[in-house]
């Protein structure tokens, strides 16, 4: 089977940009992160038009995995199964090829209602090296894509795996860290001194580390100019989720958010958005979500949401030298300064 890879030019951009400056014609594929501003992003939740589907552990077990939408419905990983289910309804579960692992890590472009599946191991600490694009059938496709430099993160506890439009963003709780991986082309940008967790006190995204297998930290990630927030379950004890906050990562101290208020909930940790719809996904295994819905049991629950989304003042090509310090970015400069340098001196033996 043939597949198709996109892999990070910024080498490409170096060579063309150090020619051009030199005076001489090229051609060469420009790279998605410096043809494209990164988009400002935001989103709300409401608990309008609730639709709420129980006993979900009918063909699964409890609530680990993750979860995705797709262009056919929602894909929910539970302890043992994925399936896809009704986006309106909620119901007539069909299976789907993805292994655990993938389904593990599912993750969407909210701009394109693209699922990915994260490639990762836990060898040491966990990494991520890929993304393996899920068809709208729930069946993996043959585009894989690279990141720019594998992600290593503390370990599974620590991270929160975050929808966006256009990216995906990993935050490593544990270490102050949130990784930009810009869509589609994989380029990883790192933006370091992020908000400790401890910085909204109890209240914060929480891992149950008892789900050994699963990584139900799931979020959206918000954009503003330069400004990354991510939305995500707020715990204020064990298993005990009180809504979804939006928690501001890399501006000076921001008190978290409440974007919607549950009624109740239990052992809640992953949602997603369908931007294109208007709605979002959540899934809980207890508790109430919505005041106007019973009691939940391993559930699936949707709602009306919003997505906003505009060009940022911020392009992406200037955050990536900004923030990663890059060691490409460097030698662009570097290169384009020797040979415009040349070309001048060839210029000053000409005229002489």
């Amino acid at each position: 089977m043939s597949m198709t890879k996109f892999n990070s030019s910024s080498r490409a951009l170096l060579g063309a940009t150090a020619l051009a400056v030199a005076g001489l014609s090229v051609f060469a594929g420009t790279p998605a992160f410096a043809s494209t501003e990164s988009s400002n992003f935001s989103i709300t939740m409401s608990g309008t038009n609730s639709v709420q589907a129980d006993g979900l552990d009918s063909w699964g077990d409890d609530d680990g995995g993750s979860m995705a939408v797709t262009a056919n419905g929602v894909i929910v990983q539970d302890d043992n199964a994925a399936k896809l289910l009704n986006a309106t309804t909620l119901d007539n579960p069909a299976d789907v090829t993805i292994t655990d692992q993938q389904g593990n890590a599912l993750v969407n472009d909210l701009s394109t209602n693209t699922a990915y599946a994260f490639e990762w191991n836990t060898d040491t600490g966990i990494s991520y090296s890929a993304l393996d694009e899920i068809g709208a059938d729930g069946t993996p496709t043959s585009t894989v894509i690279n990141l720019s430099e594998v992600v290593n993160a503390t370990d599974k506890t620590c991270v929160v795996m975050a929808s966006g439009w256009s990216r995906i963003a990993l935050w490593d709780k544990c270490a102050n860290v949130l990784y930009d991986i810009d869509l589609p082309s994989g380029d990883v940008t790192t933006v370091n001194d992020i908000n400790p967790v401890s910085t909204w006190g109890d209240n914060y995204p929480y891992y149950d580390n008892s789900e050994a297998d699963s990584y139900d930290d799931l979020g959206v990630v918000e954009y503003q100019d330069g400004v990354y927030s991510i939305v995500a379950a707020a715990d204020n004890s064990y298993e005990s989720a009180i809504g979804f906050d939006r928690y501001v990562l890399n501006a000076p101290f921001v008190a978290r958010d409440v974007v919607f208020a549950a009624a109740s909930t239990n052992d809640t940790y992953k949602f997603t958005l369908d931007c294109n719809a208007g709605r979002w996904y959540g899934y809980s295994e207890s508790g109430q979500v919505f005041a106007d819905q019973g009691s939940t049991d391993e559930s699936l629950f949707a709602a009306d949401a919003t997505c906003t989304h505009s060009a940022s003042s911020t392009p992406a090509a200037k955050k990536k030298l900004a923030n990663t310090g890059s060691s490409d970015a460097y030698a662009l400069i570097g290169a384009a300064m020797v040979l415009a340098g040349a070309a001048a001196v060839r210029r000053r033996k000409v005229n002489r």
